[in-house]
């Protein structure tokens, strides 16, 4: 068998222009990457940073509360017949990817109803259900430089609040892009919610 060693770039269009092309020849530096790509490591995707929505989805709203624990309302990224979103609730100060994924609901149940009070003051808030509960994340802002946020649960049919807390100041973080703004164009309202307003806000366990 006849052994060639390939010095030069110039050795190798010498012999290709001799030779009809048979083959492609490697160089030394294209066959380290095909080695080292011939089993490709598993996608990861990443938790966004101050957010519990995973890299590539769509953040519609996300805020930490007090102490540490944060919600997100996430938009997947992904081919579907339905766009879909998931809601994360729990600590972010570590979060890590081994969590399982939570469920995903179809975005023909999430609302987004507009809010409006005296002295130029209004805001919006998201409504769904989930787990047995009604789950609220609003945002309100006026003049005067009134901003208030946060997480509001409660009992389906009743009402009752069972937990209601704010976000911390300056740490809510929305998806301006287009995904996220044409499905949110697109949500209908919270009629109970158009009616009456928020549920009264509490403190859990006050």
């Amino acid at each position: 068998m006849l052994r060639i060693n390939l010095l030069t770039a110039s050795t190798v269009l010498a012999l290709s222009a001799c030779h009809a092309p048979k083959a492609h020849v490697a160089t030394s530096s294209t066959a380290a990457i095909a080695q080292t790509d011939t089993h490709p490591p598993a996608p990861v995707r990443p938790i966004i940073s101050q957010t519990g929505c995973a890299a590539g989805d769509g953040v519609i709203f996300s805020c930490e509360l007090r102490g540490h624990r944060g919600v997100s309302l996430c938009l997947v990224h992904g081919p579907g017949p339905e766009a879909a979103f998931y809601f994360r609730d729990g600590t972010q100060a570590a979060p890590t990817n081994d969590k399982p994924a939570p469920a995903t609901i179809p975005v023909s149940q999430l609302r987004r109803t507009f809010l409006g009070f005296a002295s130029n003051t209004g805001g919006y808030v998201y409504s769904f259900a989930a787990d047995g509960k009604k789950h609220l994340l609003y945002s309100i802002s006026g003049s005067e430089g009134l901003e208030d946020q946060g997480y509001i649960r409660t009992e389906p049919g009743s009402g009752t609040v069972d937990a209601a807390m704010p976000c911390v100041t300056g740490s809510v973080v929305e998806d301006e892009g287009e995904r996220v703004a044409a499905m949110v164009s697109g949500l209908a309202e919270d009629k109970d919610i158009a009616r009456h307003g928020l549920p009264a806000k509490r403190e859990a366990g006050k």
